[in-house]
């Protein structure tokens, strides 16, 4: 059997990684909160909540969005992502890249093709 036809469920989908043999679609393993662009989620598994940045916050999470965001134009296209499980996420059928980058590492990318992120905690 290919994995083409392989029936996932939360124990057999891989942590912050593609899906196997689909470059389509990444799984993100909730143990903190997450950054989603708006319409990028396509599945998810377990108890997660999902919170418009356009609405009100809690003061933890505004100081998270306030370290996050340097210029409140991009506020709206994002939602936060929080709970215990998996999320997967796509954009439209677009291959999807990911980047480690961790002591310091830096990336500029179009607020368009950015996907999701971890916030980093200062």
């Amino acid at each position: 059997m290919t994995q083409v036809n392989t029936v996932w469920n939360p124990h057999t989908l891989p942590a912050d990684d593609n899906v196997p043999d689909n470059k389509y679609a990444y799984t993100i393993d909730l143990g903190k909160p997450w950054f989603l662009s708006k319409g990028a989620m396509i599945a998810y598994y377990g108890q997660v909540t999902f919170t418009s940045l356009e609405h009100g916050l809690q003061a933890g999470m505004l100081h998270m969005v306030a370290q996050t965001f340097s210029a409140p134009l991009y506020l709206g296209d994002y939602v936060v992502a929080e709970g215990h499980g998996k999320v997967v996420i796509g954009d439209r059928g677009y291959e999807i890249n990911s980047y480690n980058l961790e002591d310091d590492g830096n990336l500029t990318i179009r607020a368009a093709n950015l996907l999701a992120f971890e916030p980093r905690w200062r």
